[in-house]
C-alpha cells in the first residue's frame, strides 16, 4: 500500500540532511546538496518512518493515527511493525519550514504542474495494489488530470475519488482531521475494505 498525505507540514531538526531552502536549489551545488542529503535520510535507522514519527509528538497526530488504522485495517501483520508494511509520501512534496501549515499561493502554484507526474512515477516505482491518497479536492484536482486519475468515480464525503485505474485500487479523501467532524477512521477502512470485497 502507498500512502500520501497532502504536504509535509513541520520538519526534522535544523541538522536534518534533507532539509533546504529554496534558495539552495539556485546552484548545481545547492541542487546536488539537496539530493544527497534527501538520499541519506533516515539511511541509518532500521525502519525511516519509525524515526519520523520520534519528531513533535507526530504520532498523536490526526494523520499518523489515521496512517497506523489504515495500514493495521488493510495491510496483513507477518510479524512486522505497522510503519514497515506500506510507503508514505506527499501529494506536495515541498512544504513551508514552519509546523502546521500546507503550501499554498505561490509554493502550491510552482508545483501544481509537476504534481501529477511526480504522483505516476512514485506509483510506477513502488508498484502498489492500492493506492491512498489524503489531501481534500483543492490539493487533489492539481494532480488528478495529469497523472491519468480523472476518471475515478466521485465519492461521498469524506471520500473524494474511488475506483480501479490502471489495475490498482485508488482512494482519494479528505485529510482524516475532518473525523471530528463525524467521520470514523475505523469505519473509512472498513467500509474500503467493504467495497474491494464487493459487498
Amino acid at each position: 500500500m502507498f500512502l500520501l498525505g497532502k504536504a509535509l507540514q513541520g520538519w526534522d531538526p535544523h541538522e536534518c540532511s534533507a532539509r533546504w531552502q529554496a534558495a539552495d536549489a539556485t546552484t548545481v551545488a545547492g541542487r546536488s546538496r539537496i539530493l544527497d542529503g534527501t538520499r541519506a535520510w533516515h539511511t541509518d535507522a532500521i525502519e525511516p518512518i519509525a524515526t519520523v514519527l520520534d519528531v513533535q509528538k507526530r504520532a498523536r497526530s490526526t494523520f499518523w493515527l489515521f496512517s497506523r488504522t489504515l495500514v493495521e485495517t488493510l495491510v496483513p501483520d507477518f510479524g512486522s511493525r505497522w510503519v514497515s508494511r506500506y510507503a508514505w509520501g506527499n501529494l506536495y512534496p515541498v512544504g513551508w519550514d514552519k509546523p502546521g501549515d500546507s503550501p499554498w499561493g505561490a509554493l502550491k502554484e510552482a508545483q501544481d504542474p509537476f504534481v501529477g507526474d511526480l504522483l505516476r512515477a512514485e506509483v510506477e516505482l513502488l508498484a502498489p495494489a492500492t493506492v491512498v491518497i489524503i489531501c481534500g479536492p483543492w490539493y487533489w484536482h492539481s494532480a488528478a488530470k495529469p497523472a491519468g486519475l480523472d476518471v475515478l468515480p466521485r465519492r461521498e464525503g469524506p471520500l473524494i475519488a474511488a475506483g480501479l485505474v490502471g489495475g490498482r485500487v485508488w482512494v482519494v479523501g479528505y485529510h482524516p482531521r475532518y473525523a471530528s467532524q463525524g467521520f470514523s477512521l475505523r469505519g473509512l477502512c472498513l467500509r474500503r475494505i467493504d467495497k474491494q470485497d464487493g459487498r
